[in-house]
């Protein structure tokens, strides 16, 4: 998907508070294995150190990475660095569903279906993703159901 020349398109970014809880943890970890070194235990510090990295990395992509793309077309979703990324055409939407308070289940044509939590998107921008996919939905002649209760 060409994100310059769709006008329709928008990132929405993943929620600043996840973010930050992976940079404290990040240096919770860099602090461990900064006392595991003056402790002389290495190979504990190696781990802390270790895990520090991951945390850093994973901070430093979720920073730059959005969560979830929409465009005309559809929708790409990045879950995190090491799952593949999900891309979903409008015209593959058979039923989006309210299926928890931060929760919505999208069945496809052909595929399984899977669940988007809106948690990961900052609090500001969770309405607006879900009436950015109502409108593409409906476009199509899906018919988007945002009420709550479970998805059958």
């Amino acid at each position: 998907m060409n994100h310059h020349h769709d006008e329709h398109s928008k990132a929405f970014a993943r929620n600043r508070w996840i973010t930050k809880t992976m940079l404290v943890l990040g240096g919770i970890k860099l602090i461990w294995g900064a006392y595991f070194i003056a402790d002389g235990d290495f190979e504990q510090a190696s781990f802390c150190l270790l895990m520090a990295a991951i945390w850093f990395l994973n901070y430093q992509w979720s920073s730059k990475t959005p969560f979830i793309m929409l465009s005309n077309s559809g929708f790409t979703l990045r879950r995190s660095p090491l799952a593949p990324r999900k891309v979903v055409l409008w015209e593959n939407m058979m039923d989006l569903r309210r299926t928890g308070p931060n929760r919505v289940t999208l069945h496809v044509v052909n595929g399984p279906r899977f669940s988007i939590y809106l948690a990961w998107i900052n609090a500001t921008e969770r309405a607006l993703l879900l009436q950015m996919m109502e409108d593409a939905i409906a476009k199509k002649g899906a018919k988007p159901k945002f009420e709550m209760g479970l998805a059958h």
